[in-house]
């Protein structure tokens, strides 16, 4: 297994700095922005940015983005399950929003509609 000193341009002192910002294993240095990495004591944009690609280059697995996976498998079929309820939900409560405006309305106009028989 690649330790941190094993990706290009990380010695003994940068791991630890970066190990104790979180980005203890290769994996965690392939799956970090340069911009993640770049708030580490001491490190540049660029080496930030070299440090991610020579991680992702020692061949450290990255997770799957469900965007990257084809749809129907796996982690992209639950996504698209959970988007699809998301959107139900959406149309739910924007149809009992509509609703309860609906609802204020009519209760309005009966309770105008009593104060004018009142007054006859």
């Amino acid at each position: 297994m690649a330790t941190l000193t094993d990706i290009n341009g990380i010695g003994p002192a940068l791991a630890k700095r970066l190990a104790a910002k979180g980005f203890s294993t290769v994996a965690a240095g392939a799956a970090a922005t340069p911009a993640a990495l770049a708030e580490v004591q001491g490190l540049s944009a660029s080496t930030a940015a070299n440090i991610v690609s020579e991680a992702a280059k020692a061949g450290a697995p990255v997770a799957p983005t469900p965007e990257d996976t084809p749809a129907g498998t796996g982690l992209r079929a639950e996504f698209d399950e959970l988007q699809a309820r998301v959107a139900k939900l959406e149309k739910t409560v924007a149809r009992l929003d509509k609703s309860q405006k609906t609802s204020k309305t009519s209760k309005n106009q009966k309770s105008k509609k009593k104060k004018r028989r009142k007054k006859k």
